[in-house]
C-alpha cells in the first residue's frame, strides 16, 4: 500500500502539531517497510520557488517533498495559483498512492480534495481534523469576537465576527467546504470532542444531511516519544514545602500566540506571587515568532516585574521536549479555545508532569481532573491564580499525580488503527 500525507505546511518553517504528528506518521510506516511520502507546504515568506516548478529541491531518500508558492485565500479556503494544483496532479501521478492521506486544507486548498479524486479516482482519500479550520471563518478557533467559544457554525452566525467578509462569500465557503468533504472517504478527529463538534457542524448544514458515523472514527494522535525515549521520573521534593533552592516550577510549551493564552497565565502567575510566599517559578519556552506586539510587550512588562521568577526560552524541536520539562514540574496548557489533541499534553504525560489546563474541549478531554492535573476557567487569570496557589503550596501533588500519569499514546497503535482506516471497506 502506498500512502501519501498532505499536511498545509513543513515543521521547518511551523513546529505545529499537526505537521510534527504527520510526518511522525509517514516515516513510522516507512520504517514499517511501507512506502509512505509526506508533501508539506513552505510559507511564502520563506522559500521562493524556482523557475517552472513549485517543488523546492530533487525528492530525498526521506519521502518528504515541499512546495513553494501559490496564492492560498484563506477565507475561502482556496488555492488561486493553479499551477500548485498542476504540480500537485503531476505528483499524484508519479506516485500513484493508493491512499492520500490529507491533514488539512490550509495552503493547498479545497482543490486539492478534487485534484486527488480526479487523478486518483480508485484512491482512499482520509482526512484527520485536526483543528476547526473548515468551519471556522474566524481563523479557525471558534472564539467570538468578545472572547467567547463558538459552538455553532453558520454563514449568519460567522458574519458575526467576519462582517468585513460578507453573507455571500461566507456561504459560498460553507458550501466549498461540504462540497469537498463529500469526495472524502473517511475522516479521523483525534479527540471525542472534535468529532462531536464536526457531527453537530454537518447536521446543521442546509441540505447537507448527517455525518455517518462510519465515516468519522476517533484516533488518538501517536507520540513517537512513547516509544523511542525512556520516560523520566515524577517531581521530586525533599520535603512537603518548596524551598527558594527548590521552588515549584511550571512550564508553558508551545508557539507564543494570543490563542494559546500565555496571557492569562502570566496574569494568573503575578497574581499568585502576591498571594502566598510559597516559592515558585514560571518558564515559557517557545518561539515567538508570531507573537503580536502586545503579547511581546506582555511577556516583557512580566519579565521586569516578576524577575528571576519569570525565566524565558526560546524555540525548541521535538528531541529537546523531555530535557525541558524535566526541568519543570507542571505543564501549563492555558489555551483560550477549544483545542484538540494537543501535542504539549502527550509530551508532558510522557515526561510525568501533570497538566494545568483550560477546562474546555480536547483540552479537558485528555486531561482528567484531579487525576492527570487541575482544570483551570478559561481566560479567568484569577481562577489561575487560585489554581497556582494552590499548587505552590502542595509542592508534592506534583509528585503524586505525576506518578499515575498514563504514558503517551503510542506511534504504532495509532498507525495500525490508521491501517483500518485506509482499508477499503
Amino acid at each position: 500500500m502506498k500512502i501519501l500525507h498532505i499536511a498545509h505546511c513543513h515543521p521547518e518553517f511551523q513546529a505545529g502539531g499537526t505537521e510534527h504528528f504527520a510526518l511522525a506518521l509517514m516515516h513510522h510506516q516507512r520504517r514499517r517497510g511501507q512506502q509512505s511520502w509526506y508533501v508539506g507546504a513552505a510559507p511564502p515568506r520563506t522559500r521562493t520557488p524556482n523557475p517552472g516548478t513549485a517543488l523546492i529541491g530533487a525528492p530525498s531518500e526521506s519521502g518528504e517533498f515541499i512546495f513553494a508558492g501559490g496564492e492560498f485565500n484563506l477565507l475561502s479556503l482556496s488555492q488561486a495559483d493553479y499551477f500548485i494544483l498542476d504540480e500537485l496532479e503531476r505528483l499524484l501521478r508519479v506516485l500513484a498512492p493508493d491512499v492520500v492521506h490529507f491533514h488539512h486544507v490550509l495552503s493547498f486548498g479545497l482543490e486539492a480534495i478534487a485534484v486527488a479524486r480526479r487523478v486518483l479516482p480508485s484512491a482512499r482519500l482520509v482526512m484527520t481534523l485536526h483543528d476547526y479550520f473548515p468551519m471556522c471563518p474566524n481563523d479557525g478557533a471558534l472564539r467570538r469576537t468578545n472572547g467567547t467559544l463558538c459552538r455553532q457554525s453558520t454563514p449568519g452566525r460567522c458574519l458575526q465576527c467576519r462582517p468585513d467578509a460578507g453573507l455571500v462569500p461566507l456561504r459560498l465557503r460553507d458550501l466549498s467546504v461540504r462540497a469537498a468533504f463529500g469526495l472524502v472517504d473517511a475522516f479521523v478527529a483525534p479527540s471525542a470532542f472534535l468529532a462531536e463538534m464536526y457531527r453537530t457542524w454537518f447536521d446543521q448544514g442546509s441540505g447537507a444531511g448527517s455525518l455517518p458515523p462510519e465515516r468519522l472514527q476517533v484516533i488518538q494522535n501517536g507520540h513517537p516519544a512513547a516509544e523511542a525515549l525512556p520516560r523520566p521520573d515524577p517531581p521530586q521534593f525533599d520535603g512537603a514545602v518548596a524551598t527558594a533552592a527548590r521552588p515549584v516550577r511550571i512550564g508553558f510549551f508551545g508557539n507564543v500566540i494570543e490563542r494559546k493564552g500565555l496571557s492569562v497565565l502570566l496574569d494568573g502567575f503575578a497574581i499568585a506571587t502576591e498571594r502566598t510566599s510559597a516559592p515558585m517559578t514560571l518558564h515559557i519556552h517557545g518561539s515567538d515568532q508570531y507573537a503580536s506586539e502586545g503579547l511581546r510587550e506582555a511577556i516583557s512588562r512580566h519579565r521586569q516585574a516578576l524577575g528571576p521568577k519569570l525565566q524565558r526560552g526560546g524555540a525548541y524541536g521535538p528531541q529537546d521536549v523531555c530535557r525541558l520539562m524535566a526541568g519543570v514540574d507542571w505543564v501549563a496548557v492555558p489555551s483560550l479555545w477549544w483545542e484538540n489533541d494537543p501535542l504539549v499534553i502527550q509530551e508532558a504525560f510522557h515526561s510525568r508532569r501533570p497538566v494545568l489546563c483550560s477546562a474546555a474541549g480536547g483540552m479537558a478531554e485528555r486531561v482528567l481532573d484531579g487525576v492527570f492535573g487541575r482544570h483551570v476557567a478559561l481566560g479567568d487569570a484569577t481562577a489561575w491564580a487560585d489554581a497556582i496557589v494552590a499548587l505552590a503550596e502542595d509542592p508534592t501533588l506534583a509528585t503524586r499525580l505525576g506518578a499515575q500519569l498514563p504514558a503517551a499514546h503510542s506511534m504504532t497503535v495509532c498507525a495500525d488503527a490508521y491501517q483500518a482506516i485506509y482499508a477499503p471497506p
